[in-house]
């Protein structure tokens, strides 16, 4: 009850509450309403419903982006969901928008490079392979280039 109140009192609790407290989907929700453009908060609501509620995580991932289109991690997160569907141009586009907004983990052009290998495209799979800082993703494309020499 206490964290409750906390949330009528600044946005600036809402990181705070959502480490201390990641899987409290009703605390989320009175974050969101009570701050509605706050992506800190609706990024807090998607991870705290994620694993009951896939398809509503996709919105709230969504409307995190809207909110901040910088938030890598919310694209990569929004990406996996995709993915998960059978969405795979859903999934590249935002795999390809966390590769290029700050790529946390480097998860973002690697996700971005299986879809490309999921959708047949291998040239741009190693591409965007090489974008990567991660040394799997670098031995990824090594492996797709060997697999295209004759």
């Amino acid at each position: 009850r206490n964290f409750t109140k906390l949330t009528g009192c600044s946005g600036d609790y809402i990181h705070l509450l959502s480490v201390t407290n990641p899987m409290n989907q009703e605390l989320a929700r009175v974050a969101v309403e009570r701050f509605l453009f706050s992506p800190d908060a609706m990024f807090w609501l998607a991870e705290a419903v994620v694993n009951d509620d896939p398809a509503a995580a996709m919105d709230f991932y969504a409307r995190t982006t809207q909110l901040d289109p910088s938030d890598g991690l919310a694209w990569c997160r929004l990406g996996r969901l995709h993915e998960n569907a059978g969405d795979l141009p859903g999934a590249l586009e935002a795999f390809e928008q966390c590769c290029w907004n700050g790529d946390p983990g480097s998860n973002g052009c690697w996700g971005t490079g299986r879809v490309y290998e999921q959708m047949g495209d291998i040239p741009a799979a190693i591409e965007v392979y090489r974008m990567s800082r991660w040394a799997t993703s670098q031995s990824r494309a090594d492996d797709l280039e060997q697999s295209l020499k004759p």
